[in-house]
């Protein structure tokens, strides 16, 4: 079902240790994922700083909604749902930080892709690292393709965005 856990069970025994030690390597590949993301987003270290503080421990407003007394007409996903935060993603499994953290290097080769000189390489690993994707949790590609699909439209930058796009649609079927 998980072909990430079944390679895992081959590289190390399956036990306790491997799946904590799996979800400790992951969480710091998901953090230095997020930072190369921001920075290419954002120029200022200072507002590097915030964005990566604010995303990788970003808890939402569910307690203050909760505490308010609000938590019976609204429900926050931030408290019911672990993996809806990075964070709390990080802390139940390997799988899913993975996951984000391919969806987080795609996004910044494609935005490394749009700069001159343009890097040899840049858009085959983007693809590489999206197909990745679709091999771990096939639905973190719409997630992908939407972002993608809006820059297109955006911005007309059909070129990356399909050659970044087609090895992953190809895995995920």
């Amino acid at each position: 079902y998980y072909p990430f856990y079944m390679l895992l069970g081959h590289l190390a025994p399956p036990d306790l240790i491997t799946f904590n030690a799996a979800r400790v390597v992951i969480a710091a590949l998901l953090a230095w994922a997020l930072w190369r993301l921001i920075a290419e987003i954002l120029p200022a270290p200072i507002e590097r700083r915030v964005a990566f503080t604010l995303a990788l421990l970003g808890l939402g407003l569910g307690w203050p909604t909760l505490f308010g007394g609000l938590g019976g007409v609204i429900r926050p996903t931030d408290i019911l749902a672990p993996t809806s935060t990075l964070f709390g993603a990080a802390i139940l499994n390997p799988h899913f930080p993975l996951a984000a953290a391919l969806q987080f290097v795609t996004l910044a080769l494609y935005l490394r892709a749009q700069r001159k000189p343009y890097r040899a390489g840049t858009l085959p690993l983007g693809a590489l690292a999206c197909l990745t994707v679709g091999l771990l949790v096939p639905y973190h590609l719409v997630v992908v393709g939407v972002i993608l699909l809006t820059d297109v439209i955006a911005a007309r930058r059909h070129r990356a965005a399909f050659f970044i796009l087609l090895p992953s649609t190809a895995g995920a079927v």
